[in-house]
C-alpha cells in the first residue's frame, strides 16, 4: 500500500500474506491510486492473484536443479544467463548475483568465444538435444580464469517469450587424467 501511495501504482508486486484463517499464501498485486479532480488520493483500485501454486512449483524446480551433480545454466537468445543451480556457483567460483543477467560467454575462454557464439546462434535456429564434448574438446573458464575440460549438453525449453537453452556442464578433469 505504501508503494501505491508513494509511486501511484504497483505492478507484479509479490508478497507472502496471511489469510483470514491464519494460513499463508503468495499473492501478486497490480494496483493504482484513485484521485479526485484535485489530485487527492481517494482510494486504491487493483487486483490480487493467488500465486501460491506457482511459487511452490518454482521452489520445487530450483530444488530439483540444485540436486543435480552438474552445473546447469539457462540462457536466452542474447546469451544472458537467466537461471543457474548452486553447483554452477561452486564449479565456476561466481555468485548467483554475478552470473544472473551476465553473458554466458564469461564462462568460456576468450579464444573460443567467437566459435561458441556461432554455435549457439545456430543452435537457437535449429534446436535439438546435443552433446558437444563428443566432437570437440570443450573447455570452460572459472572466475579466477583457470580452465578445465568439460562435457556440455544443450537442450531447448520453450517459454512464453520463445526458446531458452538449458546447458548442462560436467567437469571431466578426472575423466581426462
Amino acid at each position: 500500500m505504501r508503494m501505491v501511495l508513494s509511486d501511484g501504482a504497483v505492478s507484479g508486486f509479490e508478497s507472502l500474506v496471511n489469510r483470514k484463517d491464519g494460513s499463508k499464501i503468495w499473492i501478486s498485486m497490480n494496483a493504482h491510486a484513485l484521485q479526485d479532480p484535485g489530485g487527492n488520493i481517494v482510494g486504491i483500485e487493483g487486483m490480487v492473484m493467488d500465486i501460491t501454486s506457482r511459487k511452490r512449483a518454482e521452489k520445487n524446480f530450483q530444488t530439483l536443479m540444485d540436486g543435480a551433480p552438474d552445473a546447469i545454466i539457462a540462457i536466452e537468445r542474447n546469451f544472458n544467463i537467466l537461471l543457474i543451480n548452486t553447483h554452477t556457483e561452486k564449479l565456476f567460483g561466481y555468485s548467483s548475483l554475478e552470473l544472473l543477467g551476465s553473458s554466458y560467454e564469461i564462462l568460456i575462454p576468450g579464444r573460443f568465444r567467437e566459435k561458441h557464439a556461432e554455435y549457439c546462434i545456430n543452435y537457437f535456429a535449429n534446436p535439438s538435444t546435443r552433446l558437444m564434448a563428443l566432437h570437440m574438446n570443450s573447455v570452460a573458464m572459472r572466475k579466477d580464469e583457470s580452465e578445465f575440460p568439460v562435457e556440455i549438453n544443450m537442450s531447448k525449453v520453450e517459454i512464453d517469450e520463445g526458446i531458452v537453452i538449458v546447458i548442462d556442464i560436467r567437469d571431466i578433469s578426472e575423466k581426462k587424467k
